[in-house]
């Protein structure tokens, strides 16, 4: 579960569903995990997209990107992907140290998986704060559609070697 709000902070969490055999009850349980930091103003919306394999750039497994935007005017991408652990490896603790930065962070799951979520890119492309961000696809292509207090709508096209506004 992914939360943003006005403290310019991206709030990530884990939902594990457990079902209880005796009382016949699903629950949920949410841990607080991280905030992803970068923006520095009010977030105002955020957008997911996962398993998108047809894009050139898209064609791996378990694909995830977030897209996040604020009333700094900006926009940043963050890449979500699974670490794959060797089996021999028996200190988890060296992972997080191997991917931790200031625009990395490392998410373990209630599964025991690793994913590395890293800051991918940073678009300024609008005058005035973004206000709304949503996932597209169009002719294969993945895009980006952007709505700001500029009175403007960005359309970002993904190519191989970078993103570019229209």
């Amino acid at each position: 579960m992914i939360t943003g709000g006005y403290d310019s902070l991206i709030n990530i969490y884990t939902v594990l569903r457990t079902n209880s055999p005796l009382h016949k009850e699903n629950k949920e349980i949410i841990t607080y995990k991280f905030a992803l930091k970068g923006h520095i103003n009010a977030i105002k919306d955020i957008s997911v997209i996962s398993n998108y394999t047809t894009d050139q750039m898209t064609k791996r497994k378990n694909f995830m990107m977030i897209a996040t935007c604020s009333q700094d005017c900006y926009i940043r991408l963050w890449n979500v992907v699974e670490i794959k652990l060797e089996d021999n490896v028996k200190d988890k603790s060296e992972i997080f140290e191997e991917y931790k930065t200031k625009t990395s962070y490392v998410l373990k799951v209630d599964n025991g998986k690793f994913f590395n979520i890293l800051l991918d890119s940073v678009l300024l492309g609008h005058d005035e704060p973004v206000s709304s961000i949503k996932w597209a696809v169009e002719n294969e292509k993945l895009i980006l559609l952007s709505s700001s207090f500029d009175f403007t709508v960005g359309i970002w096209r993904f190519s191989d070697k970078m993103v570019y506004k229209y």
